[in-house]
């Protein structure tokens, strides 16, 4: 079953699309490198409290580095989302418009593996109420970048039909001059038979 994505003509119903698209790109970039920076830091402080990785926490170790790659290919196709959106250059935002869906799907896998984690860390979460509260927020900071990633797909996927849209109705006028002078050409012999 084919469903169309909806289309809006305005970012969060205020602002224009592109302005709007660019305000959430400077977020998302801004959020990322902060995201990148603190699990840096949180790595670093595990390994200087504890030492080197156990074998037991390889699976954490794991989680952190695929975490870290998963967020220096955001900060960089957040660039190209922004290049692409200042210059209203299709291919860029249809490159990062790929990479969002890609980018979706491996940070609900890797959401998923750290709410696995979470719960497997907390042995039984129901009997501790601070756990349930720690596991619940894990959670929520899967959910909502991921609600927030959908409505950045229907921005963009709008933006984009709104720059093939203007593409396709662009008038130059020299072409439209010869194109005219070459169809009076052609008419004049016809005239004089």
């Amino acid at each position: 079953m084919f469903v169309e994505m909806p289309m809006v003509a305005r970012c969060c119903f205020c602002a224009p699309l592109r302005y709007g698209l660019l305000i959430w790109a400077y977020i998302k970039l801004v959020t990322s490198i902060l995201a990148f920076g603190i699990t840096l830091v949180w790595m670093f402080l595990c390994f200087l409290r504890f030492g080197p990785f156990n074998v037991d926490e390889i699976f954490l170790l794991m989680l952190i580095v695929s975490t870290l790659i998963c967020l220096i290919s955001d900060i960089f196709f957040n660039f190209v989302l922004i290049l692409g959106t200042h210059k209203k250059n299709r291919s860029l935002l249809y490159l990062y418009y790929r990479y969002a869906f890609a980018h979706a799907a491996i940070f609900l896998v890797l959401g998923v593996l750290w709410i696995a984690y979470a719960i497997v860390e907390n042995g039984k979460p129901l009997s501790q109420p601070d756990s349930v509260i720690y596991i619940l927020c894990v959670i929520l900071s899967v959910i909502v970048p991921l609600i927030l990633h959908v409505y950045l797909f229907i921005v963009l996927r709008s933006e984009l039909h709104k720059l093939e849209a203007k593409e396709q109705i662009k008038f130059d006028p020299i072409t439209e001059y010869k194109a005219r002078k070459e169809h009076t050409i052609e008419q004049k012999p016809n005239l004089e038979n």
